[in-house]
């Protein structure tokens, strides 16, 4: 595989900038010509709201805070001081978030998450009928049949349907009576697949771990391994997936970028063909 150059660069700003283009059916004219306003392309944001009563892996006193700072009884402005947990609601997990040593999320190059195309991958049926579910090469296989192969730097966007289950924590985390949680992920063997026969960016999904349940609640974080140790990123937690087509819409992820990050934060827009 030739990794170093795919994760530089996916084909330069230019080729990121005329997806753009394309999937608006726009063409932009010279900037000489003055301020040219491009009408926004049909979109759908896949970003969960932090919040109080939102699925938390501990405590949510712990994992998310908002204490405010100022307001207009006591001056005149509004301003609040807010400390979020890295790997809480929708967010990116970096290399280093798995793999000593690996990437921290500012040293990964915009362009590997930035308007990139997705490949939306409907494993809904099979989540519903087993919560233990994940993710195999033949579900990816299945989707390359009808759909063509997954386009040369896309995200893998895994929809399993888990969002719906957000607002209600303990259905979310479907834990039994041993404390293991039982929510669906990607299988090991499809994670390989992708890393060895295809060419993508980065894996997302609509379920706060992209390894399954019962094997992350048991310390099993193998699928983070095999993408992130290939600089493959990854997003938890998204929302909205129902919404998406199984091919053709880009995505937008947006992160903060703080010093020495892990990942963190992010919001994620699709927009569609």
């Amino acid at each position: 595989m030739k990794k170093m150059n795919r994760r530089t660069f996916i084909k330069g700003s230019a080729a990121i900038g005329a997806a753009a283009a394309t999937i608006s059916g726009l063409s932009v004219k010279s900037a000489s010509a003055g301020m040219v306003r491009i009408p926004p392309l049909r979109s759908v944001d896949l970003t969960a709201t932090y919040q109080a009563g939102m699925p938390s892996f501990d405590s949510l006193d712990i994992m998310f805070k908002v204490v405010n700072y100022a307001n207009f009884d006591t001056g005149n402005f509004y301003m609040n001081i807010v400390s979020i947990h890295e790997h809480l609601g929708t967010h990116i997990d970096a290399p280093v978030h798995r793999i000593q040593g690996g990437k921290y999320l500012p040293e990964i190059p915009y362009q590997q998450y930035w308007m990139v195309p997705a490949a939306v991958i409907d494993i809904t049926e099979q989540c519903a009928a087993d919560a233990d579910y994940q993710l195999t090469v033949q579900d990816i296989t299945a989707w390359e049949r009808r759909y063509r192969r997954i386009p040369k730097g896309a995200w893998v966007v895994v929809y399993t349907g888990w969002f719906e289950k957000a607002s209600n924590p303990t259905a979310f985390f479907n834990a039994d009576a041993n404390g293991t949680w039982h929510f669906p992920g990607v299988g090991s063997e499809a994670a390989n697949f992708l890393v060895a026969e295809r060419d993508i960016n980065g894996v997302a999904l609509d379920v706060t771990s992209i390894d399954r349940g019962m094997d992350i609640s048991t310390g099993n974080s193998s699928v983070h391994v095999i993408l992130l140790s290939e600089e493959i990123l990854v997003v938890e937690n998204l929302i909205n997936l129902d919404q998406l087509p199984p091919r053709g819409a880009y995505l937008s992820i947006s992160p903060l970028l703080v010093d020495k990050a892990s990942g963190g934060p992010v919001r994620v827009i699709a927009a569609l063909p």
